[in-house]
């Protein structure tokens, strides 16, 4: 019985918008897509059941938010998890090197590219965070298949294949080849509660940026807390995932690996 509520108000939601989609034609219950109003169900009914309760409360501006994600650069959201990967050859084409485009940035990883993109946001980031006493520095950045294999290998090795699995992503699972995504110095718990953790959760969304696995959500990442990985998200999927996805980057990426596609079918251009 408490579950049946927000589904009636779903339901009587969802009449109003037939009603409007009689009188003025396909997809007429929002400016920015052309879709049935069965198609909306379908896509609404598979989302979480609270992330359902908002968007009840408000529908416009869920597709308002959700037709700027798809605007500014879908594969921001790109879903990667342990079910759902990148091929081993896979590498963006506008990687560049952050000690070229952000020299102020302290870096100590081999590899120090990201996408343009995230490098450009990543070093608002930092400058922010020492205007207010807080230094910033990446361990980590993009990283190749090849370079994961190593990874993911060394970790079984020293650590065994257990704390692996909840640690570290198998090679083509891991959201640093995506190139959007560092890893803050120090890996590890001695970055828990520390200046720069509790900066991060205040202002890293005003950035973009993302933590991809927070606390006590191993089981719908399938990873432990990292309090020091940040994925570049960029700001209309911020503005999405804390309106609508109760700051859950795991949910806002699995909507779109779902919907994904069919919603730029029907978005208006």
């Amino acid at each position: 019985m408490i579950r049946s509520f927000p589904f009636r108000l779903l339901s009587i939601a969802l009449l109003l918008c037939v009603i409007q989609e009689d009188l003025f034609g396909r997809g007429a219950f929002h400016p920015k897509f052309a879709m049935t109003i069965s198609e909306y169900h379908e896509m609404v009914e598979t989302l979480p059941f609270e992330v359902q309760a908002r968007i009840i409360r408000d529908p416009g501006h869920f597709l308002d938010l959700t037709a700027a994600v798809l605007e500014s650069d879908i594969l921001l959201v790109r879903h990667i998890d342990r079910s759902n990967g990148l091929s081993p050859d896979y590498t963006p084409n506008d990687l560049v090197r952050l000690r070229e485009v952000a020299p102020d940035v302290p870096v100590y990883a081999s590899d120090d590219r990201l996408i343009e993109s995230a490098a450009n946001a990543l070093l608002a980031l930092v400058r922010s965070a020492a205007d207010d006493g807080i230094h910033l520095a990446v361990s980590s950045g993009f990283r190749d298949y090849p370079t994961q294999e190593d990874v993911y290998a060394d970790h079984i090795t020293r650590f065994g294949f257990r704390s692996t699995v909840q640690l570290v992503a198998p090679p083509g699972h891991s959201e640093h080849q995506l190139g959007t995504t560092v890893d803050f110095y120090p890996v590890g718990r001695r970055f828990n509660d520390s200046p720069q953790d509790r900066w991060l959760n205040e202002h890293a969304g005003r950035y973009g940026f993302s933590m991809s696995y927070p606390p006590d959500l191993e089981h719908i990442t399938g990873y432990l807390h990292e309090s020091w990985h940040y994925r570049y998200l960029g700001l209309p999927a911020i503005h999405l995932r804390d309106r609508f996805f109760g700051g859950v980057q795991f949910h806002l990426t699995e909507f779109f690996h779902r919907h994904g596609d069919f919603l730029q079918q029907v978005l208006r251009q």
